[in-house]
């Protein structure tokens, strides 16, 4: 896969004081990522430096970040898991570098729709516990692309039923009978 087929997918990584974590993010204007709150910072606990990585023009740090009010780590569900980070600099925008087409807000995704899912990670022989790892215990480094089926909300609980995360309304599953669903954990 060549990663300006993605020319949005930011690499969004925090460095801490018990190491960094790595999540995906969508450039969103030629200043602004979206990604999970559950990446960023809990301000109150410790300070993270956080930088967003671009493969076609390198890392910018992280200058403001805002994240939805109502997200909180401390709950049973990833509700309202969104955040905007805000970038140092703008980045120029070339073939290789756009921001996302995002949906209207009007958009419904029904049950069965192909859609497509990017990251830097799984397949069947590095999936530990939620996280993504090369056999050698550290991130992968080439971006990944899967086709996937939206799954009806009823059926993706189904599945999770009795587990973490709880599924909600908020939530946009897909995957198919073969892989274990992708679960789109940001609000619509």
């Amino acid at each position: 896969m060549l990663f300006w087929h993605w020319p949005w997918h930011a690499l969004v990584v925090a460095y801490g004081p018990y190491g960094y974590k790595q999540c995906g993010g969508s450039l969103i204007t030629n200043q602004w990522v979206l990604t999970a709150a559950r990446c960023s910072p809990l301000p109150h606990i410790f300070k993270l430096k956080q930088q967003v990585i671009f493969y076609s023009v390198g890392r910018y740090n992280q200058s403001e970040t805002i994240c939805h009010p109502a997200f909180s780590f401390y709950c049973w569900t990833y509700e309202n898991d969104i955040c905007l980070l805000k970038l140092s600099a703008p980045v120029n925008f070339t073939d290789y570098i756009q921001p996302i087409c995002l949906a209207s807000e009007k958009s419904t995704f029904h049950n069965g729709t192909s859609s497509w899912v990017t990251g830097f990670g799984y397949d069947d022989s590095n999936w530990i516990i939620g996280l993504v790892y090369n056999s050698d215990g550290t991130f992968t480094k080439t971006l990944q692309e899967a086709k996937v089926p939206i799954v009806e909300n009823n059926e993706c609980k189904g599945i999770f039923q009795g587990s973490y995360p709880k599924i909600t309304e908020n939530m946009i599953c897909a995957g198919d009978n073969d892989s274990f669903p992708y679960c789109n954990r940001s609000a619509r």
